[in-house]
C-alpha cells in the first residue's frame, strides 16, 4: 500500500513539472534529500524517482518557451564548472576505472540538477519553495529521530535513510545540523508574515509547528551518538546566537532542546562523547588516520588528478598505505584529496570559498533596505550552514552530497536577482530623472 501511494503521488507531480519546471526541481529534491522511496518495501524502494524526475524536469525546460534559460556566470559558477570537468578527468585516470565512472555518473546527475536550479528558480518565491523542501525533507528524520530518541530514553541511535547518503548515523547528524540555520530562516519569515496580516492563527500554528521540528532536530542529533555531529552542532547554535537580534528567543529554544536531550539520553552518550578528550585513540578514529594517511599518499603520487573516484579500496590500500584497518574517507578534505588529487582539492576548496563569500556580497549590495531583509537573514543562515558543514565534513566522506552544492546555488542565485533588481531601479531613476528634467 505505501509503495502504491509513493507512486501515485510522485506520478501526480509529472503534469505540474511540465506546466512549471521548477517544480521539477522540488520534486527532485523531496526525492534526493528525503528517501521516501527508502520508507517503501516493495517495487517502490528500487524505482529511479530521482532520474524520472529529472529527465521530466529537463524535457519540460527543452519544450518551454517562458522560460529565459540564461546560467548565471559568476565567479561561482566557474569554479563548479571547472569542478565538474575536473571529476571527468580524473575518472579518465582512475584507479579503479569501474568503480570510478558508477560514482561519476551519481555526480554528474546531481550536478546536472545544481544546474537547473541555477537557471530555474529565479524569484524570492521558488527560492523559498525550495528552502521548505529541503528542510522538510530532511526534517522529518528529525521529527522521527527526536520522537523516536524522547520515547526510547535515548537509548538507540539515530540513523538516516538506508541506502542515501545521510544512512549513517554520523551522516544523518550533520545534515539535520545544516537544516536548522534555515529553519530559523523559516522562523524568521513567518514572524515577518505574521506582522503584516489579519488572519494569522494558521500561521502561528505553521510557525510553531516549525519551532516544535526544530527542536525534534536537535534532540534527534545528540541521538545519533555522533561526536562529529555534536561538535557541529555546538559551532552552529554558537553561531546563531552570535548573529541573532533575538538571542534570548534563540536561547530559550535551543536550551529547550538541549535541556529535553540531556535528560532523556542514557549514561553510555556521555561516555560516546567523553571520547573526544581522551589520548586513547579507539578504532573509529584510528580508521580514520589511517584514510587520511593513505588519502595523503595518493596524492602525493599522483599529485594531479589523484586516485580518481572510489579509490578507497583495500586494493589501493594495499599498494599506498598498508594497514590492518582500511575504512573509506570520513573526510570531505581527504576525499577530495585522495580523488581528486591537490588541483581538484584546490578547485573544491575555492567552490567553497567563493560561495561562502557570496553572502557578503549580498549583504553588502542591500545594505540596510528592509525591503530585502529576508536575503539578509538567509544569507547569514546559509553561511552558518557551510559553516557547520565546512566543520563537520572533516570527519565525514559527503564531499559529493547535493545539499552544500544546492545552498551555494541559492546564494548564487540571490546575488542575481538582487544584482537585476538593484539594476532595475538605477536605470527606472535615470529614466524618471530624465523625464523631469525633459519636462
Amino acid at each position: 500500500m505505501r509503495d502504491l501511494v509513493l507512486i501515485l503521488f510522485f506520478f501526480s507531480t509529472i503534469p505540474y513539472i511540465f506546466m512549471y519546471p521548477y517544480v521539477g526541481i522540488l520534486v527532485w529534491s523531496w526525492i534526493g534529500y528525503m528517501n521516501p522511496h527508502r520508507l517503501a518495501y516493495g517495487f517502490a524502494y528500487s524505482f529511479q524517482f530521482a532520474l524520472v524526475s529529472a529527465i521530466v524536469t529537463f524535457l519540460s525546460v527543452g519544450l518551454s518557451s517562458r522560460i529565459k534559460k540564461k546560467f548565471p556566470i559568476t565567479p561561482v559558477t566557474i569554479f563548479l564548472i571547472i569542478f565538474v570537468c575536473w571529476m571527468l578527468i580524473t575518472t579518465l585516470f582512475a584507479l579503479e576505472p569501474v568503480l570510478a565512472k558508477e560514482e561519476l555518473s551519481r555526480a554528474l546527475k546531481i550536478q546536472a540538477v545544481i544546474f537547473l536550479t541555477l537557471i530555474l528558480l529565479d524569484s524570492k518565491k521558488k527560492i523559498d519553495h525550495l528552502i521548505w523542501v529541503i528542510v522538510f525533507s530532511i526534517g522529518f528524520y528529525g521529527v522521527k529521530g527526536g520522537t523516536f530518541a524522547i520515547l526510547t530514553g535515548g537509548s538507540h541511535r539515530v540513523w538516516g535513510p538506508d541506502d542515501s547518503f545521510i544512512s549513517g548515523n554520523n551522516e544523518i547528524a550533520l545534515a539535520l545540523v545544516m537544516i536548522v540555520p534555515l529553519m530559523v530562516y523559516i522562523i524568521t519569515e513567518l514572524t515577518r508574515y505574521i506582522s503584516k496580516i489579519e488572519k494569522k492563527f494558521i500561521f502561528k500554528l505553521i510557525r510553531l509547528g516549525v519551532i516544535g521540528t526544530l527542536i525534534l532536530c536537535i534532540i534527534a542529533i545528540l541521538a545519533t551518538y555522533s561526536r562529529g555531529g555534536f561538535l557541529s552542532l555546538a559551532i552552529c547554535i554558537f553561531l546563531l546566537v552570535m548573529r541573532s537580534k533575538k538571542k534570548i528567543l534563540l536561547l530559550i529554544v535551543m536550551a529547550t532542546a538541549i535541556g529535553i536531550g540531556y535528560n532523556f539520553l542514557p549514561e553510555k552518550w556521555f561516555d560516546r562523547m567523553d571520547t573526544m578528550t581522551e589520548e586513547k585513540e579507539d578504532l573509529s578514529m584510528q580508521g580514520r588516520y589511517n584514510a587520511w594517511w593513505f588519502a595523503t599518499h595518493v596524492a602525493l603520487a599522483r599529485p594531479i588528478t589523484g586516485g580518481g573516484f572510489r579509490v578507497f579500496t583495500d586494493k589501493q590500500y594495499a599498494k599506498y598505505y598498508p594497514v590492518d584497518y582500511t575504512r573509506d574517507a570520513h573526510s570531505i578534505y581527504f576525499e577530495v584529496l585522495g580523488e581528486q588529487g591537490f588541483v581538484g582539492l584546490f578547485f573544491y576548496l575555492m567552490l567553497n570559498f567563493l560561495g561562502f563569500m557570496t553572502g557578503f556580497k549580498i549583504k553588502k549590495l542591500i545594505g540596510k533596505r528592509e525591503d530585502m531583509a529576508w536575503a539578509r537573514v538567509l544569507s547569514s543562515m546559509i553561511q552558518i550552514s557551510l559553516i557547520s558543514f565546512a566543520f563537520g565534513g572533516l570527519f565525514k566522506g559527503m564531499a559529493y552530497w547535493d545539499l552544500p552544492y544546492h545552498i551555494i546555488a541559492i546564494l548564487v542565485l540571490m546575488r542575481v536577482q538582487i544584482e537585476t533588481k538593484l539594476k532595475d531601479e538605477l536605470e527606472q531613476r535615470k529614466t524618471t530623472g530624465t523625464t523631469l528634467t525633459s519636462g
